[in-house]
């Protein structure tokens, strides 16, 4: 019981970590095209 929660959190950390980096992907892309469109 106690193996399956700490895969559960594990896995939670991993999804948490993958969408803060993905974010942040995607928030550099954008700032990338506004500086872009403002030349």
């Amino acid at each position: 019981m106690e193996l399956f929660f700490v895969l559960g959190l594990f896995h939670i950390a991993k999804f948490w970590i993958k969408s803060r980096i993905w974010k942040y992907r995607v928030k550099s892309l954008i700032d990338k095209q506004y500086d872009e469109a403002k030349k």
